[in-house]
Parts: C-alpha cells; sequence; structure tokens
C-alpha cells in the first residue's frame, strides 16, 4: 500500500471516531453546518456561550446577564456553567468585577438583585424555555413547543416512550427495507441459493409487524401519519431531534443536569400538555395481533375495528408473532399455517368473550 493511500484511509478512520473535548464529551457536527460542538450543557470550555444562551431571552430571560458578565463569572471561578448560577448569593454578584485588576468595576447591588430576581423567576417558566436554554442540537422554539405540548414536565421528557418509540421506528424502517423479499439485492441471494426466500419473506414479516405494533397508537392519536409505505410525524419532533434528545439525557452530562435540578427542586412544567395525544388506548385487547380469516357472521371490517376500539391490531397475514387467529367458516390455509406456528385459533363466541359482550 503507498504511503499517500494509508493516509488517506488513516485520515479516513479518524473521521469516523468521536472527538472529545477538554471535559471529556465527544463533540457533534449538526447536518448542515460546518462548526462541531461539544454535546455537554455544562462544559467548563463553553461556559461563557452556556451561561449567556441560558440567560437569552428566547431561553429563561435573565437579561442583566450577558456575554461580559458570564465572561466575569467563569474567569472568578463563580460560575462553570449555567446551573452554577442558582448558587449565586447576592453580595458575590455585586462585588463581581467586570473591570481589570487595575481598573475595576463592580456589578453592584442593585444589577445583582435583578439578576437573581430573574432566577428565581426562571424556576417557574414553561418547558419550552428550558429546553431552549439547554441548547441541546436541533432544539429550537419549534421542537421546544412540540416537546411541551406532549410532555408535562422535564422529567417525562428526559425518559420519553415517544422519544425513543421514534428512534426505533426508524431503525425498524431501515432494517425492513434491507430485508424487503422485493430489492434487487435480496432477489439476487435467493436465486444464487445464499438466502432462504422463506426466510427472508419472514423475517420482513416480522419486521412489518413489529413496525405496525408500534405505530398503531401514534396513528390513532395523529402523532404519526401513513402515506403508502412512508410515515411522517405529526409533532415537529423528527428522527434527528429524538436523537438529539436522548443522546443528550442518556450522556453524563444531561444525568448531571437532572441531577442538579432535582436538588434544586426544579422541574420545568409543561402550560401545553395535552394528555390525550399521546395516551395508547388502554383495552382488553391491547398489545393484541389478530389475523383474521373464513366466513364470519359480519364483513371482516367490522371485526377489525372492534380489535381496534378495544386497543388490539388486526393484520392480513400470519407469524409467530400473532396472537390469535379469529376463525370462521373456511381459511384453510391460514388455519393450518396458525396451527404449525402455534398460534391460538379461537371462534367468534370466543373473540365476543375476550371483549366482554
Amino acid at each position: 500500500m503507498s504511503r499517500m493511500k494509508l493516509i488517506t484511509l488513516t485520515l479516513a478512520l479518524l473521521a469516523t471516531l468521536l472527538v472529545f473535548t477538554a471535559c471529556g464529551n465527544p463533540i457533534m457536527k449538526e447536518e448542515g453546518k460546518v462548526a462541531w460542538r461539544c454535546t455537554n450543557f455544562t462544559c467548563p470550555a463553553q461556559a461563557v456561550t452556556g451561561i449567556t444562551h441560558f440567560c437569552s431571552r428566547s431561553a429563561l430571560d435573565v437579561e442583566s446577564i450577558g456575554s461580559s458578565v458570564a465572561e466575569a463569572l467563569r474567569s472568578s471561578g463563580l460560575a462553570s456553567s449555567a446551573l452554577d448560577l442558582f448558587s449565586l448569593t447576592t453580595d458575590q454578584l455585586a462585588n463581581l468585577n467586570l473591570g481589570t485588576p487595575e481598573e475595576p468595576r463592580r456589578y453592584g447591588e442593585k444589577n445583582a438583585r435583578k439578576a437573581l430576581d430573574a432566577l428565581q423567576n426562571a424556576r417557574g417558566l414553561p418547558l419550552e424555555r428550558w429546553l431552549i436554554a439547554f441548547g441541546i442540537p436541533l432544539v429550537g422554539e419549534v421542537v421546544a413547543k412540540a416537546l411541551a405540548d406532549t410532555h408535562p414536565d422535564l422529567k417525562h421528557v428526559a425518559d420519553s416512550p415517544y422519544l425513543r418509540d421514534i428512534v426505533r421506528l426508524d431503525e425498524l424502517m431501515e432494517k425492513a427495507a434491507k430485508t424487503n423479499p422485493n430489492t434487487r439485492g435480496n432477489k439476487k441471494a435467493v436465486k444464487e441459493g445464499a438466502l432462504s426466500a422463506e426466510a427472508v419473506q419472514e423475517r420482513h414479516q416480522e419486521l412489518m409487524e413489529e413496525i405496525d405494533r408500534l405505530t398503531a397508537p401514534y396513528l390513532a392519536t395523529g402523532y404519526l401519519r401513513k402515506n403508502t409505505a412512508k410515515f411522517s410525524y405529526g409533532s415537529e419532533i423528527g428522527v434527528a431531534a429524538a436523537k438529539s434528545l436522548r443522546n443528550f439525557f442518556s450522556s453524563a452530562a444531561g444525568n448531571h443536569t437532572m441531577d442538579v435540578l432535582n436538588g434544586l427542586g426544579i422541574n420545568p412544567q409543561s402550560q401545553s400538555y395535552r394528555a390525550n395525544f399521546l395516551e395508547i388506548p388502554a383495552g382488553s385487547l391491547s398489545g393484541k395481533t389478530f389475523v383474521i380469516t373464513g366466513t364470519l357472521s359480519h364483513p371482516r371490517d367490522y371485526f377489525e375495528q372492534l380489535i381496534a376500539s378495544h386497543g388490539g391490531k388486526a393484520t392480513g397475514a400470519i407469524s409467530k408473532s400473532t396472537s390469535f387467529l379469529l376463525a370462521g367458516n373456511g381459511g384453510g390455509s391460514k388455519r393450518d399455517k396458525a396451527l404449525k406456528l402455534g398460534v391460538p385459533v379461537i371462534s367468534e363466541e370466543d373473540f365476543y368473550k375476550m371483549i366482554g359482550n
């Protein structure tokens, strides 16, 4: 291998590795941006930027603390991150030197009281303002408002099933696309004997059914919309923002932030939370998947609606993950496959007993 190729490969490898800052946390580059940034909200190396943003008008609106005051707080050792502001006393702030050792300039009691009053007021500001204040990549005013609409408080955002499911759905869709039996690669692999057509079909079907189970409650509430084989998000929280939020709250910096806020007794509340939007419909069939076959006393869509209204899901194909086969007269092939896979076969009478009719 030539020296030039070796250098090129080395640079490519380095480009794929996480780069860490002085605080030990990884840095990231937002899509479409040139600059790299630390993912640690409490990073001492970006204390001035972090404190300034934290106190900005769109965040917690502590107008008496700007970049020059933030620099003085950092250089004096009074604040290495924005959350340190809540530990400051009036005397510490009042005596803060905004000048030089030769020509000192005190912050003053009036400004100190004004700043501390604003910080006290910030404790009660709504959830979206705090989410903006953290400076999480891809979380601006629009995403912060969508998070406040779908979560009652900060602790629920930090451990959000909705964000988890958005990321999981993206992973499942990617896997399902790769296992699609109709792709050129899979067709070729089956033709050459490298893959079994049945195994490819079964794995793809399992993934599609998992996608159906995951998306059903969100489709019902409008937080997902399906257009042919693609999903769009009813809220403004997309995959990239969901990943960014989960990365932040699962990181050491995110855990530290939540610990500090918990110690301060701060758990920002949403003022726009709509509880019913993300509630999974409860019912006797919740989490159950049905396949319907044969001739029943009502059309198939009648039973599909009954299943959905009781929290279940009706699909078209039998697999290992199917909960029940609802069978009327006939339906031989699906009945045979259900028995082969160990899927319980129930009658219309059994079904009505399950839903309490």
